[in-house]
């Protein structure tokens, strides 16, 4: 996923870009006018989880498009919905691959591959 605010929405010189991987978590970049000319690219040290509160990512984007800094504080909790996330995340690639969904059971656990077959 890429959050992006060019110039014209930022305080700086340039452009805004927040990127977020599935695995890794939240990086962002400092753009230049055009939000091609990468001028910096970290890691966002403020958000500890890849799955952070979205509310959390909102208020770490406010800080960088306002005042081009990261915040002084660290988010650990991780987002109430990441395991909705993460089980949506693993269908999509189950579908790719032409498999049927996992459905999580009430328990909130994933069931085992074949569970539920005649004969498992």
């Amino acid at each position: 996923m890429t959050l992006a605010w060019d110039v014209s929405r930022t305080s700086g010189q340039g452009g805004i870009r927040l990127d977020w991987e599935e695995r890794q978590g939240w990086y962002y970049a400092l753009t230049g006018l055009n939000s091609y000319d990468v001028l910096l690219y970290t890691v966002i040290t403020a958000l500890r989880t890849p799955i952070a509160d979205p509310e959390r990512v909102a208020d770490v984007a406010e800080e960088l498009v306002r005042f081009r800094r990261l915040p002084d504080v660290e988010y650990r909790e991780e987002w109430d919905g990441a395991q909705e996330v993460r089980a949506a995340a693993d269908d999509f690639r189950r579908g790719r691959l032409g498999l049927g969904p996992l459905r999580l059971r009430k328990d909130g656990t994933a069931p085992r591959e074949g569970a539920g077959r005649v004969g498992s």
